[in-house]
C-alpha cells in the first residue's frame, strides 16, 4: 500500500512526477488528499512525462511514478499498475477516430 509506505517509511518511496501532474488538483495534490497522503512527506523527483516510465523501470531514480495507466512501456518495461481502489483517477476510454470522408470512402472499416 503506497500510502503506508509512504507514511511509515517515506525514504521507501522515491516517486517520479512529471512536472504538470505535481501541481495539478486532479494529479498528485489530489491523489494525495484522497489518499491521506502527506503531499510533503513524499520524496518526489519531477522528472520528464516521458521519462517517468524509465526511471521508474531503472530503478535508480524512483521506486513509483505517475503514468498513463494505457501505455505500452508499462507491461514492455515489467511495471505493474496500483490499484486505484478510492477511486481518484477517471477512467479515461481510448479510442481511434478517422475522418468522415475516410469512413463513407472505406465503410467496411466501421463494421
Amino acid at each position: 500500500d503506497y500510502a503506508r509506505l509512504v507514511a511509515t517509511d517515506p525514504g521507501r518511496a522515491p516517486t517520479c512526477v512529471g512536472t504538470e501532474f505535481n501541481v495539478r488538483q486532479d494529479g498528485f495534490p489530489g491523489m494525495a488528499r484522497k489518499y491521506g497522503i502527506d503531499n510533503d512527506a513524499v520524496p518526489k523527483r519531477l522528472v520528464q512525462d516521458a521519462l517517468v516510465y524509465t526511471s521508474v523501470a531503472d530503478g535508480r531514480q524512483c521506486s513509483f511514478g505517475s503514468v498513463a495507466a494505457t501505455d505500452g512501456r508499462i507491461p514492455s518495461l515489467g511495471l505493474i499498475l496500483l490499484d486505484d481502489d478510492q477511486h481518484f483517477f477517471p477512467t479515461y476510454n481510448a479510442a481511434l477516430v478517422m475522418r468522415r470522408d475516410f469512413a463513407e470512402a472505406h465503410p467496411e472499416v466501421i463494421t
